[in-house]
C-alpha cells in the first residue's frame, strides 16, 4: 500500500493534537525521505503542525521554502506566530501577505488576534479599520471579539464597554468572558461587577464567572464580598472544576489535577514538592 499526500495531511493533523515532537519531525523526515510532489495543503498541514508546538522556526522554514503560498499558509503561519506573542512578526508576516495574496477575513481575525497576544493595541485598532475602509470587508462577531480582547488585555476597559455596546451585534459570552479576565488581571471592580452582572444572567451555572469575579474582589482585599460570592455559588450549588496541568515524560503524557489525593504517585510528588521548596522555607520564604 502506498502512502499519499492526503494520508500525511491526515497522519499530521492527528499528531496536532500531541506533545510529541519527535513523532512529528519522523513524518515530516518521511514525507522527504519518500520525494512526494508538492502539495500545499500538505505543506500547510507542516506548518501548522509546529507552530501549535511552539517550534516556529521549522514553520517558518516550511513556509519559505513553498514554492507557491496559498492565503491558508499565510493565515496558518500568522496564526502561529500570534498564538506565541509574536506581534511584530505578525505585522511584518501581513505586510509581506499584502504584496502576495489578498487577505481574507480569516486573516483579519488572525492578524488581530496576534496584536492582542503581543501587545499592539494600536496597530491592532489600524488594521481593524483598514479593513472597514481599504477592503471594504464587513467584520463578523469574531472581529468585534478580538478587538474587545486587544482592549482588555491592554487594561482598556472603559473603551472596551463602549466599542461593545457600539457594535452592530449582540456580545457573545466569550467576549464578555475575556473582558471579565481583563478586569481581573487589572483590578477594574466597577467594570468587573458590571460585566459578571452580565455573565451570570447568561450563564448563571458557569463556575468560572463566579471564581473570576472573586478573585477580582480577592486583588483589592473586599473580603465580604469575596465571602458573598461563595455563598452565593453555595446557595446555587455551583461546583468548581478542578484545574489540571500536564506534562510530556519519556514519550507518557502525565495529568496532575489541583488538590489530587488519589494519583498513584502521590507520595514521590509530596517529597519533591516538599525538597523543591525546603531552601525557600528555610529562607523565610514562606509561613
Amino acid at each position: 500500500m502506498h502512502c499519499n499526500y492526503v494520508t500525511f495531511t491526515s497522519l499530521l493533523t492527528a499528531l496536532s493534537g500531541l506533545f510529541a515532537l519527535d513523532y512529528r519531525k519522523q513524518v515530516h523526515s518521511f514525507t522527504y525521505r519518500h520525494e512526494l510532489p508538492f502539495y500545499v495543503v500538505l505543506e500547510n498541514s507542516l506548518i501548522d503542525m509546529y507552530s501549535k508546538c511552539g517550534s516556529l522556526t521549522y514553520a517558518r522554514r516550511v513556509f519559505n521554502k513553498m514554492p507557491e503560498r496559498s492565503s491558508v499558509s499565510w493565515n496558518t503561519m500568522i496564526v502561529g506566530y500570534g498564538k506565541h506573542g509574536l506581534g511584530d512578526e505578525v505585522i511584518q508576516l501581513f505586510n509581506l501577505m499584502l504584496r502576495e495574496v489578498k487577505p481574507d477575513r480569516v486573516t483579519f481575525m488572525a492578524v488581530l488576534s496576534g496584536c492582542s497576544h503581543g501587545g499592539l493595541v494600536d496597530e491592532g485598532l489600524s488594521i481593524f479599520d483598514y479593513m472597514i475602509k481599504e477592503k471594504g470587508l464587513k467584520p463578523e462577531i469574531e472581529h468585534y471579539g478580538c478587538v474587545v480582547d486587544l482592549l482588555g488585555r491592554a487594561g482598556r476597559i472603559e473603551k472596551a464597554l463602549d466599542f461593545i455596546k457600539n457594535m452592530s451585534f449582540e456580545p457573545t459570552t466569550a467576549m464578555w468572558g475575556s473582558l471579565l479576565g481583563a478586569c481581573r488581571v487589572h483590578v477594574n471592580i466597577p467594570a468587573g461587577e458590571f460585566v459578571a452582572k452580565r455573565l451570570l444572567d447568561i450563564e448563571p451555572e458557569n463556575a468560572g464567572n463566579y471564581v473570576i469575579l472573586s478573585n477580582i474582589y480577592t486583588s483589592a482585599s473586599r473580603w465580604q464580598d469575596v465571602v458573598d460570592v461563595r455563598k452565593l455559588m453555595m446557595e446555587k450549588a455551583i461546583i468548581q472544576e478542578p484545574g489540571r496541568s500536564w506534562i510530556n515524560l519519556d514519550k507518557v503524557t502525565h495529568t496532575f489535577y489541583s488538590g489530587d489525593r488519589f494519583h498513584p504517585k502521590k507520595g514521590e510528588i509530596d517529597a519533591i514538592t516538599l525538597q523543591s521548596l525546603s531552601p525557600w522555607c528555610m529562607k523565610g520564604k514562606f509561613l
